[in-house]
């Protein structure tokens, strides 16, 4: 599928022309020289030609032999192309026997076999095994699989694969093996092996029929007791995809590994592996966000067995089939788990923080892209992201049970299958009854759709009409479902009927312009649009401030409510900002401060709303609307705004804070979450202020308070400070915590999110002190994540230090794991939005790293799109 220039294209895709039936492999194992033996039966595929070649991927790895038909071929002999060997059989069966040597030990890449501590693992997605031997590495190849693996037993006690394990014994001189056998064909980048020193934990799920399923995860011995609330994660994962779409796990045994150093999270055929971040959870040294990460992360991966594993995807353009689907998947699981309307809330604000800066940006990019350099670089919030979302937008417009009605038959077509993104659309069109043929334009449109929504209330008539605008006239109208509701002045809802509308609170639109009338309405609501953000769009609504300001204070929606506020908050904040540049007078936030006092106080509301409600939007999405980014003007409003709030409702601020107090006790109940959510904005308004009574709070709070959900919060909060008690608080939070990494990423995060200025020398600090280890990733994308990724305004300070940090950390790790480089570079992709003076920075940062000669070929992707040459498409 590559051109002559390595670029893939979807519109060259071709089935493979061998089938590979089985696969046997042997590990003789050895973190310096691991031998490796590949047996593969290929079977030419009905109706290819004789005479057309095998064509089999391979590199990094040193080649002992290579029989074919049980004829040895002399490696010179063999011919060669950009991606591996080029073989001609003869005839319709072929058997190939590949022997071949790597050393995990020196692989710091993290894909395909290397070391994690003393122990070995494979990473094989996407493009893994042509790493370990010469191999059909692509997802449309599903084969059996034979694994024997062996090594010391005293190194590797442990000895893992896919499947079952059917055998095991001793081979003398302190080794001993484990043969293991899957009989369900899957692709190669499923295919795992683990070998190491764990110990186990356990559970048993049964399904209703009573088929049981053992989950067993493996762990370092000194953390498998943080290992309880995974296990009963997975087994609560397993019964909601048994109730809510009909799927049960096909394995007797459902084993998981537990890497520490290794930033994985991978759902290989029942070896699942789950970085610490995604595993571990306690009360002790997890936070709610961690209890719910490893939830819904080990929620995912399981989900994969169905939409991933037992279906796959044909090729690499179809990756957002099993993400984004999947993802969809995972964040129903989480809702039906805790408080839907907050999840909303919080899934809704990561996208808009993560993904849509892709979609205005130069690496903008379909969910379905056409044309990719770095297979790597699929890997985006795009992919995932907006994928759910697009799968999210297909429930909605077929209502659930039609839905699925579709999945059931999307699963019964295509068990044991490689498939596509249209394959599913079919399946939900034909198990539906809904024509889905406008939806399929979703998949291939790159960039943020934008609506425009006008309204007109005709007394006379009592009717109300609301016009809705698809802004993109050079492209074809999509299907975009919007939920709605109309707003009487007092807040109560009208109800008023359009013969437009499908079905009560739901407009389809699939025009360039349509207009809905709603009859019976005696005075002008107040339109409340795309509730629960039932598409992934940008909304130019014709509304006033008042408007916003009902919506805020009583709009039924959750989430319509946190949206209102949050543009309350964002343009008070851009309207500063736009004062400030012209010398004029700073507009007043009476009105809002006034309004946000009333959700504090408002104990009609959960806890766990109400602190979503006064949630300070990202500076990232307040920026959002600004055709050029005033970021310093942005960063002095919000600090005014957020000053202003607390000055005024300080006595409010802390009696919520002193209410939300647990008294010592940590529980995981929805109500005790809400409540150290409030307590912990609270405290965080508070330090606004320059009062040390509320500052030693927080310290106290970072050192003492029970559990670590409010004693991260209180840290978070204290390192946008300056002050003693913030030097107190990270001393003696390091000084409980070192040596445990989950805790340590939370105080290198902290800082690196900092507020206060010199954050790139900070970070720079952090980066060489003792308790940082490059090597460890999760603990490296706590600290670059937080600066690089999330961090507006220390990563763009004046100066241009942020920049020059970036292309000095980007260069080491391109070197060393440059799979997870394009992680860290959102943040510079978008520098034509800024000023003069830092995009010239910028571009400067960005061409010293396009001239480095040995980049990777995503970074290199990455950087040639953001300094426009174009790549993914």
């Amino acid at each position: 599928m590559a051109d002559g220039s390595g670029r893939v294209r979807l519109s060259d895709y071709r089935p493979p022309d061998f089938l590979t039936e089985e696969v046997s492999l042997r590990f003789d194992l050895d973190a310096s020289l691991t031998r490796i033996t590949c047996q593969q039966r290929f079977r030419r595929r009905p109706g290819v030609r004789q005479g057309r070649p095998l064509e089999l991927c391979g590199r990094e790895f040193e080649i002992v032999s290579i029989r074919l038909d049980g004829v040895e071929l002399a490696p010179s002999s063999v011919e060669k192309t950009e991606e591996g060997v080029r073989l001609y059989p003869q005839g319709d069966v072929v058997d190939l026997e590949v022997v071949s040597l790597v050393s995990p030990r020196k692989n710091t890449a993290s894909i395909g076999l290397f070391m994690e501590g003393e122990a070995i693992l494979s990473h094989m997605e996407a493009d893994g095994m042509r790493r370990l031997t010469f191999f059909q590495d692509r997802p449309d190849v599903l084969s059996r699989y034979t694994v024997r693996l062996e090594g010391a037993r005293a190194q590797f006690p442990v000895l893992l694969s896919n499947g079952i394990c059917v055998e095991t014994g001793d081979v003398g001189a302190g080794r001993h093996y484990a043969l293991w056998r899957d009989e369900t064909p899957k692709p190669c980048y499923i295919f795992a092996i683990a070998a190491g020193d764990w110990e186990s934990t356990r559970t048993r799920h049964v399904f209703s029929s009573g088929i049981e399923c053992e989950i067993v995860v493996y762990a370092r011995r000194e953390n498998i007791v943080r290992c309880q609330f995974l296990l009963g994660a997975l087994s609560r994962a397993m019964a909601w995809d048994e109730e809510v779409y009909g799927r049960v796990c096909d394995l007797p045994v459902f084993n998981v590994i537990v890497p520490e150093r290794h930033a994985i999270a991978q759902e290989n055929k029942g070896l699942m592996y789950l970085e610490a971040t995604y595993a571990f959870a306690d009360a002790e040294t997890s936070t709610d966000e961690d209890f719910d990460l490893v939830e819904r992360i080990a929620g995912h991966e399981y989900f994969h067995n169905w939409t991933g594993n037992r279906v796959t995807v044909r090729d690499w353009f179809q990756l957002s089939l099993k993400e984004g689907l999947t993802r969809f998947r995972d964040q129903q699981f989480s809702a039906d788990m805790s408080a839907p309307e907050v999840k909303r809330i919080t899934t809704v604000r990561n996208l808009r923080t993560n993904q849509f800066p892709e979609d205005v940006g130069p690496t903008a990019h379909p969910v379905q892209p056409r044309s990719y350099n770095a297979v790597s670089n699929l890997y985006t919030a795009t992919v995932y992201d907006k994928g759910a979302e697009l799968v999210r937008m297909l429930h909605t417009l077929l209502g659930e049970r039609a839905f699925r009605r579709g999945m059931d038959l999307y699963f019964a077509r295509h068990d044991g299958q490689a498939v596509t993104i249209g394959d599913l659309l079919s399946a939900l069109s034909d198990g539906s009854g809904v024509d889905l043929s406008q939806f399929v334009r979703w998949y291939d449109r790159a960039g943020q759709p934008r609506l425009r929504i006008g309204t007109i209330h005709d007394p006379e008539r009592r009717v109300f009409r609301v016009t809705v605008r698809q802004d993109s006239p050079e492209h074809q109208p999509l299907h975009i479902p919007l939920r709605f509701g109309l707003l009487r002045s007092d807040g109560t809802e009208v109800t008023a009927r359009s013969s437009g509308a499908t079905r009560d609170g739901l407009l389809e639109i699939r025009s360039h312009e349509e207009t809905f009338e709603f009859e019976g309405v005696d005075h002008r609501p107040v339109l409340s649009c795309n509730r629960g953000f039932s598409a992934p769009v940008s909304l130019e609504v014709e509304r006033s401030e008042n408007d916003l300001l009902l919506l805020f204070a009583h709009d039924s929606d959750g989430f319509s409510r946190w949206d209102a506020g949050q543009e309350l908050m964002g343009a008070a904040v851009r309207g500063f900002a736009a004062a400030r540049r012209e010398g004029q007078a700073s507009p007043s936030f009476e009105t809002l401060i006034d309004a946000m006092g009333r959700v504090l106080t408002d104990e009609r509301a959960e806890r766990s709303l109400r602190a979503e409600l006064l949630s300070f939007p990202h500076i990232g999405l307040i920026s959002d609307p600004c055709p050029e980014v005033d970021i310093d003007g942005l960063a002095e409003g919000s600090t005014v705004l957020r000053r202003a709030f607390a000055l005024r409702h300080r006595d409010e601020l802390l009696s919520v804070f002193h209410a939300c107090d647990p008294e010592g006790r940590v529980d995981l109940t929805p109500e005790a979450r809400g409540a150290r959510r409030l307590r912990a904005m609270c405290l965080d308004y508070l330090l606004e202020l320059d009062d040390a009574s509320i500052r030693q709070i927080a310290c106290e709070e970072a050192l003492c308070a029970p559990g670590m959900t409010a004693r991260s919060a209180a840290l978070y909060s204290l390192c946008n400070t300056t002050s003693e008690e913030c030097d107190e608080a990270l001393e003696g939070f390091k000084a409980r915590w070192k040596g445990v990494d989950s805790v340590m990423r939370i105080w290198f995060r902290a800082q690196a999110l900092s507020r206060q200025p010199g954050a790139a020398d900070r970070v720079a600090r952090l980066a060489s002190s003792d308790s940082f280890n490059m090597a460890n990733a999760p603990l490296a994308m706590a600290l670059f994540g937080g600066f690089f990724r999330q961090n507006r305004i220390g990563f763009h300070e004046a100066d241009g230090s942020g920049y020059k940090l970036l292309r000095e950390t980007v260069l080491t790790l391109d070197r060393v794991r440059p799979q997870g480089v394009r992680w860290l570079m959102p943040q510079i992709t978008n520098w034509r939005r800024f000023d003069v003076g830092r995009r010239a920075l910028m571009r400067a940062e960005l061409e010293a790293i396009a001239s480095v000669p040995d980049l990777s070929p995503a970074l290199r992707d990455v950087v040639s799109r953001s300094l426009g040459a174009g790549e993914l498409s």
